[in-house]
C-alpha cells in the first residue's frame, strides 16, 4: 500500500487513514482505532439472523463468518492490551449474541484462524 499500510487503522468493516503515531510493533492493517471500532461492532453494525438461521450459504461460512470473527478477536484482544478488559468481555459476549453456535464445515473455521489461536499439536483437517 505504498506505504501507508502502517497509518491504516481498522474501525470494523473499513480501515481509516489516520495521521497517527503508527505502533512500530503492530504489523502493517493491524493495529485498531479500538473506541471506534467497538462502537461500530457493539451499535452500528447488524448482523441479521446469522445467529439463528437454519442454513448459511457458502459465502456466509467462507467470508463472513471467518471476517466477523477475526474482527472480533483483534477487537477484544487490542482493547484488553490497552487496558479495557470489560470492553473486551462485552465485545466477546457480542459475539456469542450474535454468531452462530455452531459452524457446520469445521475447516472453514480452522483454516481462517491464524495459528496463534490453535491449540498446541492441532493439525488441521484438509480444506474444502
Amino acid at each position: 500500500m505504498i506505504g501507508l499500510g502502517k497509518y491504516m487503522y481498522n474501525e470494523g468493516f473499513t480501515y481509516h487513514l489516520l495521521p497517527l503515531k503508527p505502533d512500530t510493533a503492530a504489523q502493517p492493517l493491524e493495529s485498531t482505532n479500538s473506541m471506534v471500532m467497538y462502537n461500530n461492532m457493539m451499535n452500528k453494525f447488524k448482523y441479521g439472523n446469522m445467529k439463528t438461521a437454519s442454513y448459511l450459504d457458502h459465502e456466509s461460512l467462507t467470508m463472513f463468518y471467518p471476517l466477523i470473527s477475526r474482527l472480533y478477536t483483534n477487537l477484544a484482544e487490542n482493547l484488553y492490551k490497552e487496558g479495557h478488559a470489560d470492553l473486551a468481555k462485552n465485545a466477546l459476549r457480542k459475539y456469542n449474541e450474535v454468531m452462530p453456535d455452531i459452524i457446520p464445515a469445521q475447516e472453514v473455521a480452522e483454516s481462517s484462524q491464524p495459528d496463534r489461536f490453535r491449540p498446541q499439536g492441532h493439525t488441521p483437517g484438509p480444506a474444502c
